[in-house]
C-alpha cells in the first residue's frame, strides 16, 4: 500500500465494500482511492459517506520497507501519491528494477518489513528540500545520506548490507525513478486506515491494536 492516512470515522456511517478483512465490521479497515476514470478495481462506493470523517494522522514511507514519517499536513495531486511516498527502494542483491523503464515489481524484490523484521528497529527522518534520509537506533543516528546522491545512497548501502547481512541475497541496492512509487500495487494511490473498524477489531480481540500494522 501506499502513505497511511488515519481516520476517523463515526460507526453511524457503515459502508460495507466487498473485500472487507474484518467480516464482523460494516466499515473495513482500509480503502483505495484510485485514479480516475481507472476501472480497475474502481468502486464508486469507495468514497461515500464520509461527511463525519476527520483525518487523525498522515505518514508516508520515503523509502519502501523502512519506517513511517509522520507529516503535519500534505498536498495532494489528483492520481498520484502522497509526494516521495515510496519514492525509494532498497534492492535485495541483484534486482530487475530498470530505472529507465520503470515498472511495477512485487514487494519480495527489495528489502521489507512484512519479512526482515530487523528493520523495524530503524527509525527514519527524511527531509525532502535536500532528500536526505536519517536512520536511528534507539533514538541515535547510525547513518545519514541524501538519497538524491551516489555518495548518500553509498553510505545508507554499506549500512544495510552490515546490518541486514544475513537477510541479503546480495548487496543492497538503491533504486529509484522519477515519479515512480514502489507501493504494493500497480496503481498510484493514498491508503486510508479507518479508526472505527480498528477500535472494532480492539473490541472483538481486547487488545490494542496499532493501526499503522494495516
Amino acid at each position: 500500500m501506499t502513505a497511511a492516512t488515519v481516520v476517523n470515522h463515526s460507526q453511524d456511517n457503515k459502508n460495507p465494500i466487498t473485500g472487507c478483512r474484518n467480516p464482523a465490521c460494516g466499515i473495513p479497515p482500509f480503502y483505495i482511492v484510485l485514479p480516475p476514470g481507472n476501472k480497475k478495481g474502481h468502486n464508486p462506493q469507495v468514497m461515500s459517506n464520509t461527511d463525519n470523517a476527520t483525518v487523525s494522522a498522515i505518514y508516508r514511507y520515503p523509502v519502501k520497507g523502512l519506517g513511517p514519517q509522520k507529516l503535519d499536513h500534505t498536498d495532494l495531486t489528483q492520481g498520484e501519491t502522497i509526494p516521495f511516498d515510496r519514492a525509494w527502494a532498497i534492492e535485495n542483491g541483484k534486482g530487475r528494477f530498470n530505472p529507465e523503464d520503470p515498472q511495477h515489481l512485487p514487494k519480495i524484490n527489495f528489502l521489507m518489513l512484512m519479512r526482515d523484521e530487523r528493520l523495524a528497529a530503524l527509525e527514519i527522518e527524511f527531509n525532502e528540500k535536500d532528500a536526505a534520509l536519517t536512520l536511528l537506533r534507539d533514538g541515535r543516528s547510525v547513518v545519514k545520506g541524501a538519497l538524491d546522491t551516489p555518495i548518500g545512497r553509498q553510505l545508507i548501502e554499506q549500512f544495510m548490507g552490515s546490518y541486514m547481512e544475513k537477510e541479503l541475497r546480495g548487496a543492497p541496492h538503491i533504486v529509484q525513478a522519477p515519479g515512480h512509487s514502489f507501493s504494493d500495487v500497480a496503481e498510484k494511490c493514498v491508503h486510508i486506515v479507518n479508526l472505527a473498524s480498528i477500535r472494532e477489531m480492539e473490541r472483538m480481540f481486547n487488545k490494542s491494536i496499532d493501526p499503522l500494522r494495516f
